[in-house]
């Protein structure tokens, strides 16, 4: 682990955005906001539309949250439009993706899982930048903008 990533995680408790990760859900991190495509397959292999819906809209609103949560950690380097389109845009392409392949339409699945993984290299680079420009003194740089 990077030396600073590892001084950043120690010092996870006593930094302001540590208190916002423990914000009183069951496990006291993000992991318990996180998208989940499991409802919206079930569904679509129940062949329940409306249920469907709601699935998916559960987990755009989760997305909503993680997008806020991001936002208010590090404002000045992950703005909101940006964060919001990004973490929706995940959301929309793991429900495309999950529901190709319940419906066995393997092109859309194979062309969503790619569009997934590029989306998610350049999501690991924004928050990556993000943290490094919040914090420049413990990654030994100035900015990296």
């Amino acid at each position: 682990m990077h030396r600073g990533l590892e001084r950043l995680a120690s010092e996870h408790q006593s930094h302001p955005a540590g208190a916002l990760v423990d914000d009183g859900r069951p496990d006291g991190s993000l992991r318990s906001l996180s998208p989940d495509a499991g409802p919206p397959v079930l569904m679509a292999k129940r062949g329940d539309r409306r249920a469907l819906a709601q699935a998916r809209a559960a987990n755009y609103l989760a997305g909503d949250e993680i997008a806020r949560f991001l936002t208010r950690v590090n404002p000045s380097h992950w703005p909101p439009r940006v964060i919001k389109q990004t973490i929706a845009t995940i959301v929309e392409l793991t429900l495309t993706e999950a529901l190709a392949r319940v419906h066995g339409d393997y092109f859309v699945d194979i062309v969503a899982y790619e569009q997934l993984h590029q989306e998610m290299l350049a999501v690991a680079d924004l928050l990556v930048d993000g943290i490094v420009n919040q914090f420049p003194e413990m990654f030994g740089t100035s900015s990296l903008a």
